[in-house]
């Protein structure tokens, strides 16, 4: 209790020294004892007591020792109405933030720092498709149960803000921007959700690669191997997959067969140069940070343990999904109970069913797909108009209005903007750069029907069922019931693409013949030209899934999910091999000696052995240097390595080289520095094999043409940035966990980060923490990881789970950081019994009374 007050504390002073700068109106939030920021040490405690509200019957709440809420209702309205109310109580800022930032009205709550994150969604016009969603909802009769939950839900956060606002109970932040939250409606909740599609189904790469072809000829998708991924390892077979409409008991509700082709005939030949993306890449890239979520592409692990494999005889299902590691975290706890809801697990605050986690009978969980879901386009212009196959359009106009708040006057200024659009949708403009832009999060959809169905379903066949709600972002499914049944289920929304043209023909890679590269998304598309327009979505019921498949387990980390062309039209820019292959190997390990326990399968999912490491010294670095260092390596990698240990010094020197070389190839291959996570080691290590043979083309992509001096120069980068961080050349002080450590951010103020904490692994192992950056001043940073760690064993009704943070996003709550500092970084698990009696926690207890006034 100590530690977390005295962290506490010395939040509020910095918090205090960083405002000094500035006038009264800022200042007043600190020097107000009552009001001010001092003030939100009244909300630091776990609200407890009665209340009588208007909800049809009754709720309790009872909090455990970790802060996390269960919640037994008589009725589901009740049930998520108290959800809103106490998770309004924990995050109701990270709440606004995630509405606000959907919206695009971001800049009304912090000011001229949200207004480009505002154009961007106005641009795309996400606020009106959330306002659509919201009205298909309530004239859809079979969407009426998900209307109710909503409106109660809505009911249940707009209380808790009244409550906050008679009490003085407001969050730190309102209090230093001198701001009020507004109140909450439906389409927020459907707002958070298209926030969480920007994070995992927004691509830009078409872009980053289109600065590469432009540069070095479309040759480089072959020679980077991006249309084949030849030696990956794949998480399914296309010879044991059935049709998700051969299980699924429903048919897809959606129109896939609808064509989004503008009129007229395909042009052949390009009539117009792409303009140079880099406007908008930069753009882009500075709003990632706000949508709270990790770019689709870092990483994510889950697997079901079949029955026949576990130690039980039931399956085991696990998930740590790595994202974003935020303050506070993206997901929140919560255990629920209704006549129709009975599960526990992780869902996003904002949102009132469990997202990750189990119910009585199923236990689940995703990784993002790596699909394409993002296609640009580019035109020959004339002001407004554009050309499109031989005729002028004039670009729909749009004029928008952005309210920013300024925080030094209390006041708000409002600002116009005109946005464009063409037949293939929304334009982004930045810098006088245009693309429009198609992407399948613009389309109405009701993936929260498919949790209201999921919650309550209880056999995997149910589950699958439900997943014909899911359109985006589409996600590696993975579930599992106690009757045995288990399934992988990458289902949702893939684009069918036509007028696809072709980049280049023969091309030679090392002695192997392309014969063609077709632009099948890899790059963006000639608009005017008529190239890569949808002709509607590929039919759910003939996408590919696993059922009850006559396998062990199934697993998935990102990685090309089919090994055949049943998954051609999935996407091509897949995370590497290596956690899947370490998965697997675990798994195939713990067979041999037996069959697979829930203690194993924690091991798994925090182990620290990084296969790439490997892969990546032994194919580019080792062979071409005769050093120290890479005696070192080779003896740490012959014993204990790859071990990704943060008391040793060998993962510091392997980390640090590889990164130097990857950054300098990336350099050479970009001209920057930017975009290097577009870099998979996949395409690195293809480019190094080439150049090996001697292939003339390859050399051209190595700096200097020479592996030998590429490998001297990283390795020359990499010690004097080690050097000048440890302030000692002696490389046996050199401490993984000195360099390595989690970084978890707050959105908005730096005083109220996490501590920092000495890290393990790297950028593939299962337990990932791969560095956001490598310099002097910050060492390697890891910003990124697992969000949550779940580990469910479907024999019994046990659930464990650990939490990168704390639930409560108040910094003076002994809640903040208390289960990542005891449990996620110490690689624990908090154990829960789903239907626990309410009397087994001994938190405070919240009582809502249906029935009364307010």
């Amino acid at each position: 209790m100590a530690r977390k007050v005295v962290a506490s504390l010395a939040a509020l002073i910095v918090i205090l020294f960083l405002a000094l700068p500035y006038a009264s109106p800022i200042l007043q939030a600190f020097i107000d004892p009552i009001h001010g920021v001092t003030g939100a040490a009244l909300a630091a405690g776990l609200p407890s007591g009665k209340y009588n509200v208007q909800v049809i019957e009754n709720a309790t709440v009872v909090w455990d020792e970790h802060g996390v809420p269960h919640i037994y209702a008589s009725t589901d309205e009740a049930g998520v109405y108290a959800l809103g109310w106490v998770t309004a109580s924990m995050r109701l800022f990270q709440m606004d933030m995630l509405r606000r930032v959907g919206e695009g009205n971001l800049s009304a709550l912090v000011g001229e720092p949200g207004y480009d994150n505002d154009v961007f969604i106005k641009s795309l016009g996400i606020d009106g498709t959330i306002n659509e969603t919201w009205q298909l909802i309530q004239s859809n009769p079979e969407l009426s149960k998900l209307k109710s939950l909503l409106l109660a839900y809505t009911d249940g956060v707009n209380a808790y803000i009244d409550y906050a606002l008679k009490h003085n109970l407001l969050p730190v932040e309102y209090r230093v921007l001198g701001q009020k939250p507004v109140y909450w409606k439906p389409e927020d909740t459907i707002a958070i959700e298209k926030v969480i599609a920007l994070g995992l189904a927004w691509n830009d790469e078409d872009l980053v690669l289109g600065k590469l072809v432009d540069k070095w000829g479309p040759q480089i998708i072959a020679y980077m191997d991006m249309n084949e991924w030849r030696g990956t390892v794949t998480q399914a077979s296309c010879s044991m997959a059935v049709k998700w409409g051969d299980v699924s008991t429903k048919p897809n509700p959606y129109n896939y067969s609808s064509s989004t082709l503008g009129e007229g005939v395909a042009l052949a030949g390009g009539s117009e140069a792409p303009p140079n993306p880099e406007p908008l890449l930069s753009w882009i890239d500075e709003l990632r940070s706000l949508w709270s979520i990790a770019t689709a592409g870092l990483a994510s692990n889950n697997w079901v343990v079949s029955g026949s494999a576990s130690e039980s005889g039931k399956p085991i299902v696990a998930n740590d999904p790595h994202l974003q590691l935020s303050v506070p975290p993206i997901w929140f706890l919560a255990e629920i109970h209704t006549p129709s809801f009975k599960a526990i697990g992780a869902l996003f605050p904002g949102t009132p069913l469990i997202v990750i986690g189990r119910n009585q009978h199923l236990a689940w969980g995703f990784t993002n797909v790596m699909g394409d879901f993002t296609d640009y386009y580019y035109y020959k212009w004339d002001g407004d108009r554009y050309l499109y196959k031989g005729q002028w359009l004039e670009a729909e106009k749009k004029e928008r209005t952005i309210l920013v708040y300024d925080p030094m006057k209390h006041s708000f200024e409002e600002k116009k903007i005109t946005v464009l659009r063409t037949v293939h949708g929304p334009v982004l403009e930045r810098d006088g750069v245009r693309y429009a832009v198609k992407w399948t999060g613009l389309d109405p959809s009701f993936e929260l029907q498919f949790f209201v169905e999921l919650n309550n379903a209880s056999t995997v066949q149910e589950a699958i069922t439900a997943q014909r709600w899911f359109h985006s972002p589409i996600q590696n499914f993975v579930v599992a019931d106690d009757q045995g049944n288990f399934a992988y289920s990458p289902v949702g929304a893939y684009p069918v693409r036509v007028n696809l043209p072709v980049l280049a023909r023969n091309v030679t890679v090392a002695g192997r013949v392309v014969e063609e590269i077709v632009n099948r998304g890899y790059i963006p598309f000639n608009g005017s030209n008529g190239e890569g327009e949808w002709a509607g979505y590929v039919p759910k019921e003939d996408l590919p899934i696993l059922y009850d498949p006559p396998i062990p387990y199934i697993a998935t980390a990102n990685s090309k999910p089919w090994d055949g062309s049943c998954g051609d039209m999935v996407g091509w820019h897949y995370a590497d091999r290596y956690r899947e292959e370490r998965i697997k190997q675990l798994l195939n390990e713990s067979l041999s000696d037996g069959v697979i326990t829930v203690d194993e399968v924690k091991k798994i999912q925090t182990d620290i052995v990084d296969l790439s490491v490997k892969d990546y010294l032994e194919t580019a670095i080792l062979p071409y240097s005769d050093s120290n260092y890479a005696a070192i390596l080779q003896e740490w990698l012959s014993t204990e390595g790859p071990l990704m240990s943060k008391d040793e010094y060998a993962p510091t020197i392997a980390v640090a080289w590889i990164y130097s070389f990857h950054k300098l190839l990336w350099e050479h291959l970009y001209g920057s520095d930017d975009d290097i996570g577009f870099l998979r080691f996949h395409y690195a290590l293809s480019i190094v094999k080439a150049a090996a043979q001697g292939d003339e083309y390859a050399l051209k992509l190595i700096p200097g043409g020479d592996l030998k001096a590429l490998v001297n120069k990283s390795l020359e980068d990499a010690l004097n940035t080690l050097t000048e961080y440890y302030g000692t050349s002696d490389y046996t002080k050199w401490k993984y966990g000195q360099i390595h450590y989690y970084n978890v951010a707050h959105p908005a103020f730096e005083a109220m980060n996490y501590a920092k904490i000495p890290a393990s692994g790297g950028p593939y192992t299962i337990n990932v923490a791969s560095p956001s950056s490598f310099n002097a001043r910050d060492g390697m940073p890891v910003t990124h990881g697992p969000s949550i760690r779940q580990v469910v064993d479907l024999s019994g009704s046990l659930y464990n789970i650990a939490l990168p943070g704390g639930e409560s996003g108040n910094p003076f709550s002994q809640h903040y950081q208390d289960i990542y500092l005891d449990y996620w970084t110490k690689g624990k698990y908090l154990a829960y019994t789903l239907g626990e009696d309410p009397s087994a926690y001994n938190g405070p207890m919240l009582e809502f009374i249906g029935g009364g006034s307010s």
